[in-house]
């Protein structure tokens, strides 16, 4: 974690480390990844550049914890993550309702505010867990604020 925290520190000069912070992000393992992104996300999306086209492979994974890693990480992209928003979007309709979830979310963090995206963050309005439903009520505001009821949004 070290290592991966050191290679995010050097930013640009650490892209050779790319494909090794790809591998580390198809293993990592994180109990709540929307709180705690993983450390090689982390670090890859301060390397930027070619990371985000390696990431975005990871889109289309077969299992659902490296989609999931893979949705997150383009979030920490923030704005300079625009061109995965197609990628994003498929998600949506991703088996798992953490990707769907992670995908509606990165979405707004990308700046990409589609109404595609609208049910899956009504979604997660009725989640338990506050921090979530306060992410998708900002999201939504940022798409539509006559969608977000009252008390939804920071």
């Amino acid at each position: 974690v070290e290592a991966v925290a050191a290679l995010g520190q050097i930013g640009a000069a650490a892209q050779p480390a790319i494909p090794t912070l790809i591998a580390a992000l198809e293993r990592e393992r994180n109990p709540r990844p929307l709180r705690m992104p993983p450390a090689a996300g982390l670090a890859l999306s301060r390397i930027r550049g070619p990371a985000l086209g390696e990431v975005l492979r990871l889109l289309e994974h077969p299992v659902a914890a490296v989609r999931l890693n893979a949705v997150v990480t383009v979030g920490l992209f923030g704005p300079q993550g625009q061109e995965a928003g197609p990628g994003l979007l498929a998600r949506l309709r991703d088996p798992s309702a953490e990707v769907r979830h992670a995908a509606a979310l990165g979405l707004a963090a990308i700046g990409f505010h589609r109404r595609d995206a609208i049910p899956v963050l009504q979604e997660i309005l009725r989640d338990d867990d506050p921090f979530m439903v306060t992410w998708a009520g900002d999201a939504l505001a940022k798409i539509d604020p006559t969608l977000v009821p009252a008390g939804y949004v920071r």
